[in-house]
């Protein structure tokens, strides 16, 4: 049996079709956030994608949830393509859309990361932040706090 090389690129073509609709590039981001202690206002999540966007607003995949009671909740984010991200969350108590934060810059109102940043004496780097968003259901558990209770 004689394979030509067109029918082998053919069936090469048609294989990596295949191969690309099964593998996908979204997914769904599952965030369980713990600690919340107020039942009251919004949880904000922003992910972004590089230090430039880091924390400006209008570039950050945004998503907001009324807060209806105390502790624990589960947030999807639906089909975020794949990539490396900060994942910066905060419970907005007032409902004012943003981070409140004193004379010094320190927030007053509870936040969390993905992950901790190194230092809480400045404000975190991109760096610090990311985390590998590669897989359909992929599950980020964090907790949130105020300045205070930071190392």
């Amino acid at each position: 049996m004689n394979i030509r090389f067109t029918e082998l690129l053919f069936f090469l073509l048609v294989l990596f079709a295949i191969l690309s609709f099964t593998n996908p590039v979204k997914g769904d981001l599952v965030i369980n956030l713990e600690n919340i202690k107020e039942p009251k206002g919004m949880i904000w999540l922003a992910l972004y994608d590089s230090q430039e966007n880091l924390f400006v607003k209008e570039r950050s995949i945004l998503k907001g949830v009324e807060v209806d009671e105390k502790g624990d909740i589960t947030i999807v984010m639906d089909e975020v393509k794949f990539g490396t991200y900060a994942l910066a969350i905060f419970h907005d108590e007032n409902a004012n859309g943003e981070l409140d934060k004193n004379f010094f810059g320190i927030p007053t109102e509870p936040y969390a990361f993905a992950r901790p940043p190194k230092s809480k004496w400045r404000a975190p780097y991109f760096e610090e932040l990311t985390f590998s968003f590669n897989k359909t259901n992929q599950v980020v558990d964090t907790k949130l706090g105020t300045w205070w209770d930071q190392p």
